[in-house]
């Protein structure tokens, strides 16, 4: 159990970053409405900024989320087996 969890949380996590670089590339080559992208990342990233540093910080994040979120898959999941 312990081997799929991590398994899958990986591979969901470099989905999740491999998005999140799409993201900033599109925001980039095309940008609309910047003050609210802006703020979108800032209350989604802790300590967001438009540097180099603060889009590995927000990619960290991202990776970070995954293996919460499937772990929390896994655990309710369990949970609610008969």
């Amino acid at each position: 159990m312990k081997d799929k969890w991590l398994y899958w949380s990986h591979r969901i996590g470099l989905f999740m970053v491999i998005g999140l670089i799409i993201d900033f590339l599109w925001h980039y080559f095309r940008p609309i409405h910047p003050e609210l992208i802006t703020q979108l990342y800032e209350v989604c990233y802790f300590n967001f900024s438009w540097t180099f540093v603060g889009y590995i910080l927000a990619a960290m994040q991202t990776y970070i989320w995954s293996y919460i979120i499937v772990g929390l898959w896994y655990l309710v999941g369990n949970c609610c087996k008969k």
